[in-house]
């Protein structure tokens, strides 16, 4: 709330899960219900404060702006990638710098912001929500936090019940702590949020169901240009299929980008005389299993050959036949 009367008390949240599986879309809808501006940066790439680079504060220069300068304003900050800084896993020695920085910020602080190299204004973080996300897979210093996980359960993870059988249910502060993460940080942290891997399901039915689906994107797209798109629903568990493991439902951008490239490039190509493109499971499997112009081209020459010699095959034998019957009918007129 923005009531100042009201006693705050601010619930910072961990996302945890792997790739694609819909942490960044979970804050933008945060954001949407919410109506407070947001901020967003990656904990990869950043520097300590007083050094060369991005600093990991950038996030709180787009909440100031985004409130008009208001000293002290209510937004939304999303730290992506978090777990990168164990250990300094991605970022060099500043992984346990930029740790001890935020835990100085995430709750209250006054901070100056600095813009363009500029000495900038005071900003209080008392009222901003920190959201942050990573995917906790194993580094090169350390094992993932699923694997951490099932080493402290041993052989009780066996007794978990069957709804808590995806292993990150399963996880506590000190899990996290175990990966690499100081005990001042996790404690600035009370909510852990978890973000099942997506299945074969959960894809297919964001292929064909989700307002935010790529299938959609493209099928705009050639309608703008006016070809209509006959996309069977057998076609996209070929799809699913042929999405890499562990990258979600961004792998399906992927896929829909290289299935679609020829399509769009050429699309009266695949559409002939109709102008509807009939997308089967058969061809999308063909155009997604490193296709070439040549070979396209070269199977619809033979195609049109085999046409152009079945309908001459057909004259040869038309006129063999209109030539006998001639010859019958001179035949009989001499008799």
């Amino acid at each position: 709330t923005k009531d100042a009367n009201i006693p705050k008390e601010k619930e910072n949240i961990l996302l945890v899960g792997p790739s694609g599986t819909g942490k960044t879309m979970l804050v933008d809808l945060i954001g949407e219900i919410t109506e407070l501006p947001k901020g967003f940066t990656k904990a990869t790439g950043k520097s300590s404060a007083g050094f060369a680079g991005e600093s990991l504060f950038s996030v709180y220069q787009q909440i100031y702006d985004a409130n008009d300068s208001t000293p002290a304003p209510y937004g939304i900050a999303f730290w992506d990638e978090i777990d990168k800084l164990a250990h300094g896993s991605l970022n060099g020695s500043y992984g346990p710098e930029l740790m001890n920085e935020l835990v100085g910020t995430i709750e209250q602080a006054i901070i100056t912001l600095s813009k363009d190299g500029s000495s900038g204004k005071k900003m209080d973080t008392g009222n901003i929500f920190n959201i942050f996300a990573g995917a906790f897979h194993a580094h090169k210093k350390g094992p993932g936090l699923d694997d951490i996980i099932r080493d402290r359960l041993g052989a009780n993870y066996t007794n978990v019940s069957e709804s808590e059988q995806h292993i990150l249910y399963n996880v506590s502060p000190e899990d996290i702590i175990t990966f690499g993460f100081s005990r001042e940080f996790i404690g600035r942290i009370p909510l852990i949020g978890i973000c099942e891997p997506l299945g074969k399901d959960d894809l297919k039915w964001i292929l064909l169901e989700s307002e935010s689906s790529p299938l959609k994107l493209y099928l705009d797209k050639l309608k703008r240009r006016g070809f209509e798109l006959n996309f069977q629903e057998d076609t996209a568990d070929v799809m699913v299929e042929l999405c890499p493991p562990n990258t979600g439902a961004r792998a399906l951008k992927s896929i829909c980008a290289h299935l679609f490239k020829p399509i769009r490039r050429r699309p009266k190509f695949f559409s002939g005389e109709s102008n509807t493109i009939k997308v089967t499971p058969e061809k999308a499997e063909y155009l997604l299993d490193g296709w070439s112009w040549d070979d396209v081209e070269k199977k619809e020459i033979e195609k049109q050959e085999d046409k152009e010699e079945k309908a001459l095959m057909e004259a040869i034998i038309k006129t063999k036949d209109k030539g006998i019957s001639k010859k019958k009918k001179q035949i009989k007129a001499q008799h």
